[in-house]
């Protein structure tokens, strides 16, 4: 995948549709309004970092996967915290903030797991 707004912007609207996460509620969760969000996922406006990194946590996934450096069989997102689902839909955005704090660890964990058994071979 070419790294262009466009790319990181498709990326972005498939793991908030994995997620199950609408525009509006991501768009709370960043602070910004849904067309923002729209704008990203479209391709029209840029991400800044902080922002990406945000989203990655929410999404749980990497941000490799998400500048298109992390290939994933027949495109799909690559959720490192497949045991953790979040569909609850009446969350605030402070909630969503605790969900991506508990991903992020989760993503961390996953990441040492593998340097450990790395490490063991």
């Amino acid at each position: 995948m070419d790294l262009t707004r466009e790319g990181i912007g498709h990326r972005l609207a498939q793991a908030r549709e994995a997620t199950g996460l609408s525009q509006i509620q991501v768009a709370e969760y960043l602070s910004m309004n849904r067309e923002s969000v729209s704008y990203v996922e479209n391709g029209h406006r840029p991400v800044d970092l902080p922002t990406l990194h945000r989203l990655t946590d929410l999404y749980g996934i990497s941000l490799s996967w998400i500048l298109g450096e992390d290939e994933s069989p027949d495109d799909t997102v690559p959720s490192l915290v497949d045991g953790i689902a979040f569909r609850a839909h009446d969350l605030s955005a402070r909630d969503w903030e605790t969900v991506s704090w508990v991903k992020r660890i989760a993503m961390n964990l996953s990441d040492l797991n593998q340097i450990l058994d790395a490490g063991g071979k």
